[in-house]
């Protein structure tokens, strides 16, 4: 799914945006449909190999986002919960780098398309900067347990600036791809990491 059909669904701006859903859960479903989908056209010599690796970080980071939100994290929580929280959303974001790295070499062993490589790329690269703002909106809302400092201008290290839109965190960039390829506009992708036209 593209940035444009997600400002499409009318969704707020910010990670917790009007949804049923957190923004971040919708576009980790949508990073999950699309690698079954992928990985199921895949040839079967690279079944025991890259298509269950690729699927399970796609369930993976699923399941640490679904789970990162039922915990409490608000006036008085427990600063057990506000850690697991944090800890699940930092594995969630990990897993991500890790699908986006094993996708790359999947494409170079000709396990996936191209173009499937570039939206897996853009997907995951969204699900990272999605929940980087949701750690930063859960340390604006509940303060740092005792003994800790808590710096506003670090935040997390993946976090953009807070005033994007949800739309904004799935735009391709040519230095969010992972690799040596780079979605430029409409999809295009070109070797050496720059974007066409650019």
């Amino acid at each position: 799914m593209t940035a444009k059909q997600y400002s499409r669904r009318g969704r707020k701006s910010g990670p917790e945006g009007g949804g049923d859903d957190l923004v971040v859960v919708e576009v980790a479903k949508d990073l999950c449909s699309l690698v079954m989908e992928v990985t199921d056209r895949s040839p079967k010599k690279f079944r025991f190999t890259f298509v269950t690796r690729m699927q399970g970080f796609a369930l993976d980071i699923l399941e640490y986002l679904f789970t990162a939100n039922g915990i409490y994290v608000g006036p008085g929580a427990r600063a057990e919960d506000v850690e697991e929280r944090r800890a699940l959303q930092q594995r969630a974001i990990t897993r991500a780098r890790l699908l986006a790295y094993v996708a790359e070499m999947a494409m170079q062993q000709d396990c996936v398309l191209p173009k499937h490589f570039a939206e897996i790329g853009r997907l995951t690269t969204g699900v990272q900067r999605l929940t980087g703002r949701w750690i930063a909106s859960d340390q604006r809302r509940v303060p740092p347990p005792s003994g800790e400092r808590r710096d506003e201008a670090q935040g997390p290290r993946h976090a953009p600036p807070a005033d994007g839109a949800a739309a904004a965190a799935l735009a391709p960039s040519r230095h969010d791809t992972p690799g040596r390829l780079a979605a430029g506009p409409g999809g295009a992708v070109k070797e050496g990491g720059g974007v066409q036209g650019a």
